[in-house]
Parts: structure tokens; sequence; C-alpha cells
């Protein structure tokens, strides 16, 4: 029972941690442009990153510029011919530019995959408090009014001590020849690791569809790496009300030293709410997973039930964990809590 309790626990902080890199800033109030990084853009008073990507569009050239006779000319992202004074065109193809920013909003009720990037090296920091005998008071159904539903995640931790997530590349790690077919992290995309402790390490990839669990490591060398048969699904984009996905997977490897470890897990979440979640850092739009995890060492199974409040561009705004053997959906209380810091603190 015990070891079967230590491996849930271990892939729920790596499920957590998965969630949270999806944030490239840590949360940066901003006033202009100015504010932000090189990398980044003021949006609705948050730094939120550039992404650059290729695509199709339409674009006009402007005034002077583009190549041809009169009524011919290119178009500034797209390329075509038409109709016009000499050096202006209008026209529809293909053409390599950079894209918005992501647009950091919940209005359309979803979450595409480059409204939650990964950037490796920049820490999202919070405030994070675990009782083991799951006494931490939490309200996770939060409250009702006509504009929806708001949860409050802004007071005082108690028992609470800073804690900071960030992901970095899986090459260099001692465990990385166990992970040797993920790929290497390039434009947002590929395998990266994050601490789950002191002494763990989750490896995840940021694929265009998903984020996924591929195994877990100590910092230990030798101790402990477990790797996962399909790997995980944390995050199947896009994210939407009512939205959900299963993963059935065998864990395997060497866990606290024993190399023969071995576990049949489920994991089943869900989006099954969409609100407004009150932090520190001010009012931010969110949507909440909730995640319902089984695993089975031997004969022995554990369950536990996690909720995440995501936001856009942000990522993990809040989160709770049950209790191992929790079976209500509702519960008041909890043996971990995590949510963001204020900027600056």
């Amino acid at each position: 029972m015990r070891v079967a309790r230590r491996a849930l626990l271990t892939t729920s902080l790596a499920l957590a941690v998965a969630l949270a890199p999806a944030c490239s800033l840590a949360i940066v109030e901003c006033a202009a442009d100015d504010d932000c990084p090189l990398d980044a853009v003021c949006q609705a008073s948050q730094c939120v990153p550039i992404e650059e990507h290729e695509g199709e569009g339409e674009g006009e050239g402007d005034p002077g510029e583009g190549e041809g006779e009169p009524g011919e000319g290119e178009g500034d992202p797209g390329e075509g011919e038409g109709e016009g004074d000499p050096g202006e065109g209008e026209g529809e193809g293909e053409g390599e530019g950079e894209g918005d920013p992501p647009r950091c909003s919940l209005d359309d009720g979803r979450l595409d995959v480059d409204e939650l990037p990964v950037a490796l090296g920049i820490p999202l920091r919070y405030t994070a408090a675990t009782d083991e005998s799951a006494h931490i008071s939490v309200d996770v159904e939060g409250s009702a009014n006509a504009s929806g539903t708001r949860w409050d995640f802004s007071g005082t931790v108690p028992g609470g001590a800073p804690f900071e997530v960030v992901a970095w590349p899986l090459a260099g790690r001692w465990y990385a020849d166990r992970f040797e077919d993920a790929p290497a992290f390039e434009d947002g995309r590929g395998a990266y690791v994050a601490a789950l402790s002191d002494e763990m390490e989750g490896v995840f990839e940021k694929r265009n569809d998903a984020v996924v669990l591929l195994g877990v490591a100590s910092v230990d060398e030798d101790r402990t790496v477990v790797s996962y048969d399909p790997p995980i699904t944390v995050l199947q984009f896009p994210l939407q009300l009512g939205a959900s996905f299963e993963t059935e997977t065998n864990g395997s490897g060497t866990f606290d030293y024993n190399p023969l470890y071995w576990s049949s897990d489920t994991y089943v979440s869900e989006v099954d709410a969409e609100g407004v979640v009150q932090t520190a850092a001010g009012d931010l739009p969110a949507l909440r997973l909730r995640l319902e995890q089984e695993v089975m060492v031997g004969y022995l199974v554990v369950t536990q039930i996690k909720y995440s409040w995501i936001s856009p561009c942000i990522g993990v705004l809040a989160q709770v964990e049950s209790d191992t053997g929790e079976d209500d959906p509702a519960f008041t209380e909890a043996r971990h809590l995590r949510q963001v810091r204020a900027p600056g603190s």
C-alpha cells in the first residue's frame, strides 16, 4: 500500500507540474510593451509571449512596395496578382510571417495549443502547502452568480511556502537515455523536464495537439526512473467546457531502488467548469480541469481527485489535490494546495 500510494502521489505531482510550465512567463503586469521582455507584448495588462509561425494569409502591399508591371505586386505576408497602381498589389497566397500573439482570452470558450506555450528556464511562482493528513480547507465548488462561477485563491495558504516550476531540456539528465526516442525541445515542441519536488523530476512532451507525461525520475542517480506506455495525456487540445480524455497505461522501471516496479494506471480528465479565479495577481478567466486517477501496484489500488484551474498564456492558477481514497468530487479538505503568487512577491 505504501509503494502504491507513493507512486500515485509522485505521478500526481508530475501531472501538476506538466500543466504549470505551460506558461512561458511568470505573471508580469504591464502598461505597455516596453514593460515586458523582448519576446513578449502587453495584452490585458499581462505580458504574453510572441509566437512565430508559418501560415497562409491574405495581404495588401503597402504603397511603393512590390515588384512587377502596373497592376501586379506582392502583398505582405501573402503573394498574389491584382489590379492597381504600380507598386501596389492585393492578393491571396501562401507566405511566411510573424503570427499574432496568443489571444490570452476565453471569450471563445476554448484554449488552443498555442495559448499555453512552454518556454524553457522561466519560472512560474506559487505558494504551496502539503498536509499528509489532508486537513487543508478548500472550496473547489466556488460561488455561482449571474456572470458565472467564481473561485477565490487569493488568500493566505496555511503552512504555505514559495514554490517555482521551471521547464528544462531533457538532454544531460542522468536518465535521458531511458527516453532516447523523445524529440528534442525546439520551437515550443518536444521533450522537457521539470522538478516535482527536491527529489523528483517529471519528463514531458509538448505536441501539436497535447501535453503528455513520458515518465518520472529521481534527482539521485539510479534511485527512480519510471516510464509510461503509452504516455499519460495531461492536456488534449483544444480545451473547452465538456472536453474529456482518458489514458490507460502501464508504468515500469525502477522505483525507490526496486528495479521490478510495475503499475497499471488509469487517468480520466474532464473540463467541467468555466469561470473567473480570484488570485493574488488579480481576477483571471479559467477553465477547471478535473482529474480522477487510479494506480494499481500488485493487488493494491489507490485513487485520488485533482482540480486544476487553467488560464490562457499563464497556465495553472491554482491546483487542489484530495486525499487518497477520496470519492466526493466536492471534497472540502485537501492534502495539497498550490496557488499563484502576486507579481514581485
